[in-house]
């Protein structure tokens, strides 16, 4: 279950890139349509988690873990409300994969429509890239780890931000959302099953 966190996020862009582009500003769906995406985009991510090794998905956990732990012995302190991961959204994978690849040497690992990148440093946090086959195509979405989603959403929203995706749960993993800030850039959350 542990090797599957960083795999988490990749769900959640997927579902919720389809709820903004679904429902738009009026977030009103059909009824049943926020859980048929959401069971498409979870099967498609169980296909694609097939492709990795243990090995593979051990190394970008590793990467984030000991981010977390230097991140800790720096400060002192951990850090309350720490950015996790990161999703770069484009048109054609394989070459945004090439562009950041040679850019960073960055290694970066195909996985169906999406592909996992591990930045090699422990100073940095794993994120993914994502080619949706429909807009939005070029994003960045960081995701900012919570204790409690749905006070954060508030709150982005008594600061004037809004809601873009609910709170929505990832079964066995944990929960995310999206919301937008002031400007319309879009952050995601995310709460793991283990800070319940």
């Amino acid at each position: 279950m542990r090797n599957l966190a960083i795999l988490t996020l990749l769900i959640c862009g997927f579902v919720a890139a389809s709820w903004q582009l679904g429902f738009g500003d009026s977030l009103a769906a059909e009824p049943g349509e926020l859980e048929r995406l959401q069971a498409k985009y979870l099967d498609l991510v169980a296909k694609q988690v097939t492709t990795y090794s243990e090995d593979q998905l051990e190394e970008l956990i590793g990467n984030i873990e000991a981010s977390k732990l230097l991140r800790k012995e720096k400060k002192g302190r951990a850090v309350s409300n720490p950015v996790v991961h990161f999703e770069i959204g484009c048109r054609d994978s394989e070459k945004t994969q090439k562009f950041f690849s040679e850019l960073f040497n960055w290694q970066i690992q195909a996985a169906g429509s999406a592909a996992m990148i591990s930045t090699g440093s422990e100073e940095g946090i794993a994120g993914h890239i994502t080619a949706l086959g429909h807009e939005p195509h070029n994003y960045v979405t960081v995701y900012v780890q919570v204790n409690d989603i749905q006070a954060h959403l508030d709150k982005a929203k008594r600061l004037g931000g809004k809601m873009v995706v609910p709170p929505t749960e990832v079964p066995g993993m944990g929960e995310f959302a999206w919301f937008s800030d002031l400007d319309g850039n879009t952050v995601g959350l995310w709460k793991s099953v283990k800070q319940r």
